[in-house]
């Protein structure tokens, strides 16, 4: 009758030597993030991350988020506003007259600024 469990590892393979080491909560709350981002449990994640070349460490590829698209357009937006209302302050200091149209251009703009700042922060009208 065969023995009950899984068959014993050879003697070169079997872990019987135990390794700890201190930690600050927010050092295992950051290990345990990035054994995550590479979906692993932490142990194995600390244990490839030790053994392996520093060299040829895993790097995690930058993805742009959701938030930082609006963010930036946010910038683009804003830099648009800016460069406009110079040209209208230039108007008014030259001519004392202003364009009603880029007026209501201006102000079309500022709310769609303004959604997109809400919805960067996460906000709904």
């Amino acid at each position: 009758m065969q023995g009950r469990g899984r068959p014993k590892k050879d003697a070169g393979d079997r872990k019987d030597c135990f390794i700890a080491f201190r930690a600050t909560w927010s050092e295992r709350r950051l290990l345990e993030k990035r054994a995550k981002a590479h979906d692993l449990k932490l142990t194995p994640y600390v244990y490839q991350m030790a053994l392996m070349d520093p060299e040829a460490a895993p790097k995690r590829p930058e993805r742009e988020t959701e938030r930082k698209k609006l963010v930036r357009g946010l910038i683009n937006q804003l830099s648009w506003l800016g460069n406009n209302m110079n040209q209208v302050a230039t108007v008014l200091n030259t001519t004392g007259d202003i364009n009603h149209k880029r007026v209501k251009g201006l102000e079309s703009l500022m709310e769609q600024i303004e959604a997109l700042i809400r919805e960067a922060a996460g906000l709904r009208k």
